[in-house]
């Protein structure tokens, strides 16, 4: 880990990265870090791919989209500075609501995933 930062949690993890929630020894800030596995990106092409996925979200600002903040290297990882968006998952909101939302909830949700989904598409991005 970059000495920059003070790991704090391990958020998540899967397709050969996992993210952080890491707090800057600096300002106190908290950000989220991913780490990509360089193994897992077995060519230029991958990696072109998430620096264009770095670069779109470093550009776009919308509240349903993570921000970019910076992006470095090290020997074996690709490392992604980015927006920490909180603990709450969509998941733990449904389980706070006994597992079910009501139609105006679904509503509202699906109206902020088809937003963020949207400016994605006009940037002739498509989610994977």
């Amino acid at each position: 880990m970059e000495l920059d930062f003070e790991q704090l949690e391990l958020l998540g993890e899967g397709m050969g990265s996992k993210v952080y929630k890491v707090r800057s020894v600096y300002g106190q800030k908290i950000y989220a870090l991913k780490m990509v596995d360089k193994s897992f990106v077995e060519s230029e092409v991958n990696k072109e791919f998430l620096l264009r996925e770095y670069q779109f979200q470093k550009l776009v600002s919308h509240p349903n989209i993570v921000q970019s903040i910076s992006f470095f290297e090290t020997d074996q990882q690709l490392c992604f500075l980015l927006e920490f968006c909180g603990n709450e998952t969509l998941q733990d909101r449904l389980e706070l609501m006994g597992g079910k939302f009501t139609e105006s909830q679904c509503r509202y949700w699906i109206k902020q995933l088809l937003n963020a989904i949207d400016v994605i598409h006009t940037a002739k991005i498509i989610h994977r």
